[in-house]
């Protein structure tokens, strides 16, 4: 039986695409100079830490400061998706812990929960800076279920990238995937998770049976 949901943080409860990419070539154009960097690049390594993603694309790593900056600098341009804050409401409602896993800093995270009054929803949050190894390693993950103090078997793990699907299977706990994020449904069905679902309106349908197949339901 499900008890806890563990969000991921951006593409599953906040749109920020544009503006971590406006962060992301500016802090290039500030550091590097010339050229672009890979924008599909650096969504194909969301759930990781940035530190982690400036190394595995070969750029400096003194673009995270800047790009750190920039996030913070213009976190009114990132929005809450359509239909979250009535999912956080009937989930609550319902009697389930929430929690947030996210490969985002501890002090842009909270500024959103802020922002956007969410903080009452939320029993535990563990973002990048709380871990030594972000998502897909389970570290992150197995610290959030060690604070919900529940086992794994009554957890479940939304994400809409890779990294949070290979992250949830490699600490033994239950997905979805959602297909309103940053990566495509082909890509995330790759990864098998659980369930697979389209809308926040769905996922709240998948969650609240409270009984997640460990077959694959899409």
């Amino acid at each position: 039986m499900i008890k806890a949901v563990i969000f991921d943080f951006d593409g599953v409860l906040f749109n920020s695409r544009e503006v971590q990419r406006k962060a992301l070539n500016e802090s290039y154009r500030l550091v590097v100079k010339n050229g672009q960097p890979s924008f599909e690049e650096f969504l194909s390594h969301s759930g990781d830490s940035i530190f982690n993603i400036l190394k595995k694309m070969g750029l400096p790593e003194e673009m995270a400061g800047y790009y750190l900056g920039l996030i913070k600098e213009n976190a009114g341009g990132v929005k809450i998706y359509d239909g979250i804050n009535e999912l956080l409401d009937q989930l609550r409602r319902d009697g389930f812990r929430l929690a947030i896993c996210t490969g985002r800093d501890k002090k842009s995270t909270m500024q959103l929960i802020d922002m956007n009054s969410l903080n009452d929803y939320f029993d535990v949050i563990v973002c990048a800076d709380d871990v030594l190894y972000p998502k897909p390693n389970p570290q992150i993950l197995n610290q959030a279920v060690g604070q919900l103090d529940m086992v794994k078997e009554s957890c479940v793990m939304i994400g809409d990238s890779c990294n949070d699907l290979i992250c949830a299977k490699n600490a033994g706990v239950k997905s979805i995937a959602v297909g309103w994020g940053d990566t495509s449904e082909e890509v995330l069905k790759q990864q098998k998770p659980d369930f697979f679902v389209r809308s926040p309106e769905e996922l709240y349908e998948c969650i609240k049976g409270r009984e997640l197949l460990l077959s694959v339901n899409y």
